[in-house]
């Protein structure tokens, strides 16, 4: 074969090949489980049939021998109830002018009654056979006892005379439209009296099976009302709480937001600030009534029936990016609306357009930014451009527009590259109100520099290695620079000179390790450390006091940031777990544990979102997730 003709075969293309086939295999083994589980769950529902059905035939079952013992009982007394009427000597009175009817006639109709006895028998056991016993004996029964009542009845003599003639001896079924004569009606009474008993003892035999009925009836109702009970118990003390938790007027509901940041406000201000507020007038009229506040979420959070009704939102994963092919080191959301940034350890910059709705489709990168020569570690959004900074120790500028040509496989959208740095670049922070670029570097500098010309404008040089430098999120004209010593430093952004520095303090008894993310309160001078023995350290930078220090996962702190609002803090981990905390009371309100571990690695950057309700996390096992 010549040498045209072979395909190259690059190593990116290799693992891009391996990284599809392990995608389609993951989809299939998804698929499979899911089909396991719906089998799994028909087996059980045909089992659960199987054993409903048994016991439905056993049941039926006993109810027939019980119906077959009846039957047999009923036909001994029958049979014995014929033989003693056939076996009388007395004969009844003819006081009609028909002729007597032979002895062999009435051996014939007592033969007819029993074979009609035999043949009702045998279709009472047939309707036996498909339920219709009880209801067939009841409206015999009924029948009977009409037949009888009519029969009681006095009537004239005239008609008894009239009718006479009519009597037939062939007709058994017709016994309640013919009258009878008084003798003969005496002895049919009495017959149909031993029937009807028989019939109301055979009904009494089943009585048990009827209060079974009813005790299974009166015990599931009583059931029923005791959890109808429970329900509107429950339902009752979640709307009364429910009421008590929100019940305030309409125009007081949008200050919930204000009312927490004035309670982080008297936490984290110096004490001359919060000595010089004054009460408001009328406060003291007030009484008792003066001391609620919107702090009771600490008291809903405890309460299970409030979980699902209070306000707060819960996260969800929506989306899952998964076109990088090494670790996630840092995402950053851009000026537009969903338009994401990712900067991996694959040497690339992904774009990525988010949708706001969950899709089943999977989501590909719009374009790809590829000139790093290693890995790349941060990524910092500006005006029309975005800073990328990696192990190659360059600052790369590149054009962000909306021009570009969409998915393609790389854009030549470089603006820019500032080589000042001598060793890798850990973090990248910009301020839109004065137009900086903040880099930080393993050189042990912090550098300050001007986007347009692309030239340092200032330098720090520590004897310490910076893990991050921020421009302070409530006053861009301080700097904040984190250092892997667990401390923190704040500078003037003017002059670059110090103003103070914070040392992490024990927690638990237990030293800080070393120090791994950074971030900065929105609108409060407050800054949050992480570190590698699981710890959060909040320092108040104004008053350079630590606020507060606690532990925050089950392994090192990798990543942290405040939501717009600054009511919520996010933090994710090497344990595999992000966490969302209430900053004013410090508890854990939501967590969710979804990537995975690679090399001891594993959650590297979470980032909120500017405006909507979104965060986005990026993970060592290369994939991104966007939770809502």
């Amino acid at each position: 074969m010549s040498g045209g003709d072979e395909t190259p075969h690059s190593l990116p293309a290799v693992l891009h090949f391996l990284q599809r086939e392990w995608a389609s295999f993951d989809r299939e083994r998804a698929r499979w489980t899911q089909e396991q589980t719906i089998l799994q769950t028909r087996v059980a529902f045909l089992e659960g049939q199987r054993k409903a059905e048994g016991s439905l035939k056993r049941d039926l079952l006993r109810r027939i021998k019980m119906l077959e013992y009846a039957l047999k009982q009923e036909r001994e007394k029958n049979r014995a109830n014929g033989v003693a009427s056939s076996e009388a000597t007395s004969p009844p009175p003819k006081p009609f002018v028909l002729q007597p009817r032979p002895q062999g006639d009435a051996a014939a109709t007592t033969e007819g009654k029993l074979r009609a006895k035999e043949g009702r028998d045998i279709l009472l056991q047939y309707l036996s056979e498909m339920g219709y016993t009880d209801s067939v004996i009841q409206s015999q029964a009924q029948r009977i006892s009409g037949l009888l009542e009519s029969w009681a009845a006095p009537r004239p003599a005239a008609t008894v005379a009239a009718n006479s003639g009519m009597r037939s001896s062939t007709s058994d079924t017709h016994l309640d439209k013919l009258p009878v004569p008084v003798g003969a009606a005496s002895s049919d009474n009495k017959l149909d009296a031993d029937v009807v008993a028989q019939l109301a003892e055979v009904e009494g035999s089943f009585d048990f099976l009827d209060e079974e009925e009813e005790a299974r009836e009166e015990q599931a109702a009583s059931a029923s009302s005791r959890k109808a009970e429970v329900e509107s118990a429950e339902d009752e003390e979640l709307q009364n709480r429910i009421m008590k938790r929100y019940a305030r007027p309409a125009d007081k509901r949008g200050r919930a937001n204000s009312k927490k940041t004035k309670m982080l406000e008297d936490a984290f201000l110096p004490p001359a600030a919060a000595a010089s507020e004054q009460p408001s007038a009328g406060a003291d009229d007030l009484g008792d009534l003066a001391n609620l506040s919107v702090g009771d979420d600490a008291d809903a959070e405890a309460d299970p029936l409030l979980d699902s009704a209070r306000g707060r939102k819960t996260w969800k994963c929506r989306h899952v990016l998964k076109h990088h092919m090494d670790g996630v080191r840092d995402v950053a959301w851009t000026s537009n609306e969903m338009l994401l940034l990712s900067a991996s350890e694959d040497h690339t910059i992904k774009l990525w357009e988010v949708p706001t709705k969950k899709t089943t489709t999977e989501i590909e990168p719009i374009c790809s930014y590829r000139g790093h020569r290693g890995g790349v570690f941060c990524l910092a959004v500006g005006n029309g451009q975005f800073f990328s900074g990696g192990e190659d120790s360059a600052i790369y500028a590149w054009d962000l527009n909306s021009t570009m040509e969409r998915y393609a496989p790389f854009t030549n959208s470089l603006a820019g590259r500032m080589t000042e740095h001598t060793d890798a670049v850990w973090s990248l922070s910009y301020a839109t109100s004065s137009d900086r670029l903040l880099s930080s570097s393993a050189d042990g500098t912090v550098k300050l520099w001007n986007p347009q010309t692309q030239k340092c404008a200032g330098t720090i040089k520590t004897h310490k290695i910076p893990i991050r430098a921020e421009f302070a999120k409530a006053d861009s004209g301080k700097l904040v620079v984190a250092f892997t010593d667990a401390t923190m430093t704040l500078y003037d952004a003017q002059t670059l000179e110090e103003v103070r520095s914070f040392t992490a303090p024990e927690t638990d008894g237990e030293p800080p390790g070393r120090g791994f993310c950074m971030t900065t309160h929105g609108t409060l001078p407050m800054a949050v450390l992480g570190d590698e023995r699981r710890h959060l350290h909040f320092w108040d930078y104004n008053s350079g006091e630590a606020v507060h220090s606690m532990t925050a996962h089950q392994d090192a702190v990798a990543c942290v940031d405040f939501d717009p609002s600054g009511l919520y803090l996010v933090s994710g981990g090497h344990d595999r777990s992000i966490r969302m905390w209430d900053v004013s009371s410090r508890q854990c309100v939501d967590e969710t544990t979804a990537h995975r571990v690679k090399n001891d690695e594993s959650v590297h950057a979470v980032r909120f979102h500017p405006t909507l309700p979104f965060f986005v996390s990026g993970s060592a096992d290369s994939t991104i997730r966007v939770y809502g």
